[in-house]
């Protein structure tokens, strides 16, 4: 079982090390990570520590007037964590990509 193991561990340390030698004149950064797996090129969040709750639901109240938040009201995909810099952050990201 250790040998399965140790095979599939060089097996995908060889890979990466062969994905990251394909870009030699750039040092991989978290950003080219999230590339990857994302269409967006960044991810918006809120900052910490957040602004205000005016402030923060005011965005949210502005934001929502121009996109779709029905995902973070209750029952919906995104409405857990039920706080708001939760939803700020979501409906950032939504709102600047």
């Amino acid at each position: 079982m250790a040998k399965i193991y140790f095979c599939l561990f060089l097996i995908s340390f060889l890979f990466g090390t062969f994905v990251h030698a394909d870009n030699k004149n750039s040092v991989p950064t978290r950003r080219d990570e999230v590339r990857q797996y994302s269409s967006y090129k960044y991810w918006c969040i809120v900052h910490d520590p957040p602004p205000s709750d005016d402030k923060l639901q005011g965005f949210l109240d502005y934001a929502c007037s121009h996109i779709n938040c029905t995902a973070i009201l209750p029952g919906g995909d995104c409405f857990e964590p039920d706080t708001l810099a939760s939803h700020a952050s979501y409906v950032f990201d939504l709102y600047y990509n």
